[in-house]
């Protein structure tokens, strides 16, 4: 007698057939989606530019290249609303 609950050993992944993925992975996975929204955030609301443009004065932040080629906010003062 088997439980519905009870995943068959030989069959990895979710019921949906995607591959388990290590938490490590979805931590960094989500990571990047947050930094992204972030990024993304600021450019809708002014408060940075693309990446190559010259940086106005009242921009909070800056957008650059890491090593690895990822784009990252570097802050560059508050705002005062």
């Amino acid at each position: 007698m088997s439980s519905e609950h009870e995943q068959d050993p030989a069959v990895s992944g979710d019921q949906q057939g995607r591959e388990a993925q290590p938490s490590s992975e979805r931590g960094q996975d989500r990571r990047q989606l947050l930094q992204q929204r972030f990024i993304e955030s600021l450019l809708a609301h002014g408060e940075a530019v693309p990446e190559g443009q010259e940086v106005p004065e009242d921009a909070t932040h800056e957008l650059r290249r890491d090593e690895e080629g990822n784009l990252i906010a570097h802050r560059r003062h508050f705002s005062a609303f």
